[in-house]
């Protein structure tokens, strides 16, 4: 028996339209986290199925049994992607320095969720995928690139 454990990064159709990466196309405002440079990868859903097939073909099959495989769609930042959706929309989003945009120290998001934890409120939960997502350490380029996925890893 084998096993593959597939890591992607935050769901990037569904983190997008909320803000959780940075912009939020809906209440035209942006959030930054920990200054918003730091590089992350999300994954789309639609490249996460398509990772699912390509490990279980037996062309993959051996070279992904007994490990974990990373994947994620693009690498970007909230601050690149907060340019992008400004440009797509045609939204001023403003900046750190102009006080528009609010830069939140995961340090504090992380001890908000114990406190509310400890307290019993378990939305505090969704304040550790910010401290995964942006704190020291999460991010980078280790991600195991399957064949034929081109698309992997490009930079917006």
């Amino acid at each position: 028996m084998t096993w593959t454990s597939l890591n992607n990064g935050a769901f990037l159709d569904i983190t997008i339209k909320f803000g959780a990466l940075g912009p939020n196309p809906m209440t035209k405002q942006a959030v930054f986290h920990n200054g918003g440079d730091n590089e992350i990868g999300p994954s789309t859903l639609a490249d996460i199925a398509d990772a699912i097939v390509r490990i279980l073909d037996p062309v993959n099959f051996a070279d992904t049994a007994n490990q974990a495989v990373y994947i994620y769609s693009a690498a970007v930042t909230e601050r690149k992607l907060t340019a992008m959706v400004a440009k797509i929309l045609g939204v001023d989003f403003g900046s750190v320095e102009d006080g528009r945009i609010p830069d939140v120290s995961v340090g504090e998001l992380m001890e908000k969720a114990k406190e509310q934890l400890e307290a019993g409120d378990m939305t505090g939960m969704l304040n550790y995928y910010y401290v995964m997502m942006y704190e020291e350490g999460y991010g980078g380029r280790d991600f195991k690139k399957l064949p034929g996925m081109s698309a992997w890893g490009y930079e917006l």
